[in-house]
């Protein structure tokens, strides 16, 4: 058994990821996109990933990683498991794997369950994300999950490949490489990385690019 610790504002979230998730169940797109039989987003239901945007060595081109509209059609894909509405407390996109989203319960709204999905479609989850209170000895309530979730579709996902490439060239990294990108109500943040050093974009709601640091 291993042990993810998050803060979420008020909120530190314990994840204890046990063995009874629910297996992966792959969820096809009606969205399929054609791509180059050699291109491994020919397998994805989600659509291409950007191959221009440098990636870490020995990763695939990863549409949920470069692609917003792919991202969009992996939330359709995750809300049939998980029910409506679809509110998350962050969200996570790490080359050479999946989209890592944490998602508020709309059934039992104090509860939050990590779901990945894959770029060739399949989902795994539920994994309960065990939470408790920074500060307090009291049971977390559904309003304490409310003030932290956050309708992901709002984010504007359709600037996310041009914030990708905005990032890595004001990173000015030499072989600077996409590596993930991590979204919460508290931070949006795209990670790059070189062979000598590392480097992020702090960036706005809008995924416009506020600073870079190091």
């Amino acid at each position: 058994m291993r042990h993810l610790t998050i803060t979420l504002g008020a909120l530190a979230l314990a994840s204890a990821l046990v063995a009874c998730t629910g297996g992966a169940q792959r969820e096809p797109s009606s969205a399929d996109a054609a791509a180059p039989a050699d291109s491994p987003a020919a397998s994805s239901p989600f659509g291409k990933g950007d191959s221009t945007l440098p990636i870490p060595d020995g990763d695939q081109v990863n549409p949920l990683l470069t692609n917003g509209q792919a991202v969009l059609l992996a939330f359709d894909a995750l809300e049939k498991r998980t029910g409506k509405p679809l509110r998350v407390t962050s969200l996570t996109s790490v080359s050479g794997t999946g989209l890592t989203i944490h998602v508020q319960e709309p059934t039992h709204r104090e509860n939050v369950d990590e779901w990945t999905v894959m770029p060739n479609g399949d989902i795994s989850g539920p994994i309960p994300v065990h939470i408790t209170l920074i500060g307090s000895t009291g049971r977390v309530t559904a309003s304490d999950i409310d003030k932290e979730a956050f309708d992901p579709r709002k984010i504007p996902f359709a600037r996310l490949n041009k914030a990708e490439h905005e990032a890595l060239a004001k990173a000015k990294l030499q072989d600077g490489r996409l590596s993930e990108w991590t979204f919460d109500l508290q931070s949006y943040m795209i990670s790059m990385e070189s062979t000598r050093e590392k480097a992020y974009a702090d960036v706005s709601p809008d995924l416009k690019i506020e600073r870079i640091g190091y």
